[in-house]
């Protein structure tokens, strides 16, 4: 469990640029425009679509391989062979399947409806790691056993086993004489994974998924793996009920619980018949369409060619029939697509007839017709029944009804243990052998080692970048160069370069940041100071940040950054985004070194954030190309993100089983003082401070643009995604656009500066339920909206005032706030950037509910 830290302080720091924290006073309207790309890039695409762009055509290029090797097979055959290797890749990618241990299951309650009865199991998948399922069992005078079992895994509802969908399954199973066992996935209904010291359950669902899934990346592990053996473990279970005949065995599931159908299916025979709903349709198309959270992401998964048809090609002729929504968030044209390629192999067989597929004209969902249609597909294949299947009315049950645990939560039992007790029983596991082999290692051989498992390759293999020059500007002491890098075809790196007129004998520096190139050498800033005393300063936006940085990609929360599918494109390829990165600033290394405006032996280097991870690798990786390295505000160690239960910003961070072989400490011991770590944070970006230590200076001044804000994933303001900053008070949310989901909510606070000495208006127009407050008072309430309604305060002028803004939209994925204000002789405006104000302090303040 994730314990507090006690006795300490702990802050958010809010990443701004290096340079950009200690800004020189100047005047704004001596600023040129901060900007290296003005339209778009040479290849015409927008820079914050660049990554994505060169992501989507290697993808593509992928799916293309997979259909020529198709047909390769389709012409040549070998499919048995095929799948084998396919088989094999997969378990090897997920990191195989744990040992079977004893299930120790038991039946906690029964309770019953006409026609069935529901038992309560409790069973453990791994030792402590308890699962807890519903088995339902017909009227055994109406249907006389041995009964056909069917195993149900549930999608992302939070009720899960208890959803009306999922409990009309069983019902519906029970009531046409079969065994259905449903059961609850990870972080949903009884198997919450987090948990405070106090007991609360802040974070569930799809949320923790992600969480879970970045620590079982740095493990060489897939969070599928976990799902999977769950659902073999379930299925024994099912098998060794006396009243279920273990040679009739089928499987169907929804969403999440489509995506287990599927994995199950392809890697246990012993299901004979498969009915997935609401998933299968094209993974390359998944990514970015419709991009599934950290489940159902498979390392190198389109790289060893496990596209959502091959599921089912590696059981074909088992039968298998695909439900499908129209108006899914999964695209019908690429479902049946996929689907296209199971019924060929199914043709060549000679069983076209076992596979099949269902287009209901609703949108996501395990409806009626998806559950009577599933139910019809395994009673005609199990039992050779092809009679009508229908569902009557159902009195269903309560949630507490078919609660298993004594309190609700499997953590509370005796002895039990959560998914990151798993995680660090096999850090602890794998440790000893690890630090003996790096320890015993040359440099030389540590510098291989990390180039293997990140996916780096050496200097010599990196071409010399393309320069684009974009223009310069005369500043006296130095030159303001804009340029792009072009590193490979659809690939540019934003750079403003300053050149001193007189240089000094100090290597030349490159910075890099979450934030900007051409921010943190603003005019006024200590880079440009340095500048102009000299030091040549090449301030570089890698892929994904700056100008580059992504947007829309933040589907699973802003915990996991701006570039969540991309991230995970490079995943499914077998790569990691952190090599890439990495990359990145080595060929920025290469073009300062061997190129540009004075060339140079060697660079320094300076890193902010999470870009930190990757400037650590460069350096560690190019001893003799980069001299002093500053690292500020970056994750010390992965271990740590095991240690909380919980990441911010440390997906792009995350490598393929990269705890197996090193930590990051590792890095910096071996840099020794060639590399400073200024105030490291840890996995949840906050920095750690003795209790009774000072604050650092500005922490508490109101001076950082605009809003902070927290979204929630609901709209009654629980389980918190991450960040949702705001400059000006107007929202105009489409979820076809932003991606945040059809329901959520959002806090947003800081100071509102006073325009005028008097009274000031304001007018506060939302289709939604909308709050102001300022000053600790209600000047507009959830009471008054939707809709428009007005208020009045008196202000001073220049008088920073606590302002709280709340946004609650419970469905339908459009909304919109307007905030104006006006005074005497000022028209009605939008409250705009200049007015909004924050402090780091409140930067942390809102988070608390993150802890």
């Amino acid at each position: 469990m994730f314990h507090n830290i006690r006795g300490r302080v702990r802050i958010r720091r809010r990443v701004l640029g290096i340079a950009s924290t200690l800004l020189l006073m100047t005047s704004a309207q001596s600023q040129e425009s901060l900007t290296v790309v003005s339209g778009t890039l040479p290849n015409g695409v927008a820079p914050e679509r660049m990554v994505e762009t060169w992501m989507r055509e290697r993808i593509k290029a992928a799916y293309g391989d997979w259909q020529a090797d198709f047909l390769r097979l389709q012409k040549e055959g070998g499919w048995e062979a095929h799948h084998r290797v396919l088989r094999e890749a997969l378990l090897e990618s997920i990191g195989g399947l744990p040992e079977r241990t004893p299930l120790n299951a038991r039946v906690t309650g029964t309770v019953e409806r006409p026609g069935f009865r529901v038992e309560k199991i409790l069973l453990e998948s791994q030792p402590g790691f308890h699962v807890t399922a519903n088995l339902y069992l017909p009227d055994s005078e109406r249907f006389a056993p041995p009964y056909a079992g069917v195993l149900v895994p549930c999608g992302h509802a939070i009720e899960a086993k208890a959803h009306h969908e999922y409990q009309s399954m069983g019902a519906l199973l029970a009531l046409n004489g079969f065994v259905g066992l449903v059961f609850d996935p990870l972080d949903q209904s009884e198997r919450m994974q987090f948990q405070r010291e106090d007991g609360s359950r802040p974070y569930y669902g799809t949320h923790m998924h992600m969480q879970e899934g970045v620590a079982a990346i740095l493990l060489g592990e897939g969070l599928i793996r976990t799902f999977i053996w769950d659902g073999m473990r379930a299925l024994d279970y099912l098998e060794s009920r006396p009243e279920v005949d273990p040679d009739r065995l089928a499987v169907t599931g929804n969403s999440g619980g489509g995506t287990q159908t599927s994995f199950l299916f392809a890697l246990d025979e012993r299901l004979k018949v498969a009915a997935p709903s609401c998933y299968v349709h094209l993974l390359n198309r998944q990514l970015y369409d419709s991009m599934g959270d950290a489940e159902q992401m498979i390392y190198a998964q389109l790289a060893i060619g496990l596209e959502h048809p091959s599921f089912y090609l590696m059981r074909a002729p088992a039968p298998v029939k695909i439900l499908a929504s129209t108006h899914d968030f999964f695209p019908i044209d690429a479902v049946w697509e996929g689907f296209r390629f199971i019924k060929r192999r199914y043709t060549d067989l000679g069983y076209s007839e076992r596979a099949d597929i269902l287009e209901n004209n609703e949108g996501h969902n395990y409806d009626r017709t998806q559950r009577e249609a599933a139910i019809r597909w395994i009673n005609l294949w199990l039992n050779a029944d092809n009679s009508a299947i229908v569902e009557p009315e159902l009195a269903l049950f309560s949630e507490q009804e078919l609660r298993v645990t004594p309190t609700g939560q499997v953590l509370d039992l005796d002895g039990a243990r959560s998914v990151f007790d798993l995680f660090r029983e096999k850090l602890e596991a794998l440790r000893p052998e690890r630090d003996r082999t790096w320890n015993e290692s040359s440099p030389a051989d540590q510098r291989k080692a990390v180039r293997a498992v990140v996916g780096i390759r050496e200097m010599a293999d990196l071409p010399l970048p393309e320069v684009h020059d974009l223009g310069s500007t005369d500043h006296g002491d130095y030159t303001r160069r804009r340029i792009l890098l072009e590193t490979e075809e659809g690939l540019f790196l934003p750079v403003v370069e300053l050149v001193p007129r007189h240089p000094s004998a100090q290597p030349p520096l490159i910075v890099v940041g979450p934030d900007g190139a051409a921010r943190s050498v603003e005019t006024g800033s200590l880079l440009e100071h340095e500048a102009r005393l000299g030091r040549r300063i090449v301030a570089v936006d890698i892929r994904g940040t700056g100008e580059t940085r992504q947007t829309g990609q933040n589907l699973q929360g802003d915990f996991f950054g701006f570039d969540q599918e991309d991230v995970y494109g490079a995943y499914l390829l077998g790569e990691s985004f952190l090599g890439l990165r990495v990359e990145d600033i080595l060929r920025a290394v290469r073009y300062v070194a061997a190129g540009g405006e004075g060339a140079a032996a060697a660079v320094d280097l300076q890193a902010e954030g999470q870009i930190g991870v990757a400037a650590l690798h460069a350096a560690f990786l190019e001893p003799d190309l980069i001299g002093r390295t500053t690292i500020r505000g970056s994750i010390e160690s992965w271990e740590d993100i095991l240690v909380r239960e919980r990441s911010f910003h440390q997906l792009a961070n995350t490598v393929q089983g990269v705890l197996r072989v090193y930590d990051l400490p590792f890095l910096k011991e071996g840099l020794g003082d060639r590399v400073s770590l200024v105030l490291p944070v840890d996995s949840l970006g906050f920095v750690d401070l003795p209790e009774g230590a000072p604050l650092p200076e500005g922490y508490t001044d109101p001076v950082e643009p605009g809003l902070v804000g927290t979204f929630y994933g609901n709209a009654q303001f629980l389980n918190p995604q991450g960040e949702y900053a705001i400059e000006r008070l107007s929202l105009h949310y489409d979820n076809a656009v932003d991606r945040r989901g059809n329901d959520w909510a959002g806090i947003w606070e800081g100071f509102l500066v006073g325009p005028v000495d008097g009274r000031v208006a304001f007018e506060v127009e939302s289709d939604q339920v909308t709050t102001l407050i300022i000053d600790g008072r209600t000047l507009i309430g959830p009471e008054d909206l939707p809709g428009a309604a007005t208020a009045e305060l008196g202000m001073e002028a220049g008088k920073p005032y606590p302002i709280e803004v709340r946004f609650q939209l419970p469905s339908g994925g459009l909304g919109f706030f307007d905030i104006r204000w006006s005074w005497e002789g000022r028209p009605p405006e939008v409250i705009g950037r200049s007015a909004l104000r924050h402090s780091e302090a409140q930067a942390a303040g809102i988070r608390k509910a993150w802890r």
